[in-house]
């Protein structure tokens, strides 16, 4: 399959900057790039990413819109003319211009690419257009257009993470379900951190820790820059997380096992880059602080309790954000 990727500069007229990322057999993204400039006129400094890709039912865009306006969308279409056409449109509206009809649209989209067989939608002999065409110059569901602002999106992270509360400091894993709906962040998160020992009288002596917890988090996440090279984000998110902490004893007479309730709040803040929108990474930093502090005991003595506070940082990579 072929992709072609352009990033156009800004112009003097319409101060947008427009990369586009296209499948074969979809309009070149100069093509795309001036149906898009075709509705717009003089319009304030603007940023515009559209990714198109092959979906179920025949394609999907997804775009972003960065400036004075700002937008995030996921529409599709069987026709991958008409969903370029859509997207245009979308983004005239979310600028302010009045969406023109498709007669104003086609001879636009003939101009940017006469050389495209069957790059033009222009009406019939009646004057009439294509129900898909129509669709696609309105914004109607007809063509199977889903416009998808303020709808949660779904994306998919699985991350490595260290937590200074937890003994022995371990390396553990965590998978986590986030939405997001604009800049708000909503997640639920499931982890383990395995196999941290402490030992004591030179080593004979200690107990074998591991934890499993699951975590909720809300908070959100601003768009610092974005540009060609992908989306950097900042944002904070608070945290709550309930669990269990296991330690079993080894190197005393009557070794013993004990679980301990893991409950705590916490506060993360989170750098995340983006630089395709269905692709993501994220570092968080952030401060712990248990609810329950449970003692373990080896053989009548104590060998560590859950500290009133912490630090923590988590690396993840995220797939899904549409």
């Amino acid at each position: 399959m072929a992709w072609l990727v352009a990033t156009l500069p800004a112009t003097a007229a319409a101060q947008l900057e427009s990369r586009w990322t296209l499948p074969d057999p979809c309009p070149s993204a100069e093509d795309a790039r001036a149906r898009t400039d075709a509705l717009l006129g003089d319009v304030p400094p603007t940023t515009l990413r559209v990714e198109v890709r092959r979906a179920e039912a025949g394609f999907a865009a997804h775009l972003v819109l960065r400036g004075e306006a700002r937008a995030e969308r996921t529409l599709a279409d069987p026709d991958c003319e008409a969903l370029v056409d859509a997207v245009a449109v979308v983004v005239a509206m979310a600028l302010g211009r009045e969406p023109p009809g498709l007669a104003e649209v086609a001879p636009a989209r003939a101009e940017a690419a006469p050389d495209q067989a069957g790059a033009e939608a222009t009406p019939d002999d009646g004057g009439e257009v294509t129900e898909t065409a129509r669709a696609a110059s309105t914004g109607s569901a007809t063509s199977a257009t889903e416009d998808r602002v303020g709808a949660w999106r779904l994306a998919i992270g699985l991350g490595a993470l260290a937590e200074t509360a937890f003994p022995g400091v371990p390396i553990g894993l965590e998978l986590v379900a986030g939405v997001a709906w604009d800049a708000l962040r909503l997640r639920v998160a499931l982890g383990g951190l395995p196999g941290a020992t402490l030992t004591r009288d030179g080593g004979a002596q200690g107990a074998d820790f591991r934890a499993l917890f699951g975590a909720l988090r809300a908070g959100g996440m601003a768009v610092l820059a974005e540009g060609d090279a992908g989306r950097l984000e900042l944002g904070g998110l608070g945290r709550l997380a309930v669990g269990v902490l296991h330690g079993a004893g080894f190197g005393v007479a009557d070794p013993e096992r004990g679980d301990g309730a893991w409950v705590a709040v916490g506060a993360d803040a989170t750098v995340g880059y983006r630089p395709v929108p269905a692709f993501g990474l994220e570092l968080t930093l952030g401060a712990t602080v248990p609810l329950v502090r449970p003692r373990y005991l080896l053989d009548g003595a104590p060998l560590f309790r859950v500290p009133a506070a912490g630090f923590r940082a988590a690396l993840r990579a995220w797939i899904g954000f549409s």
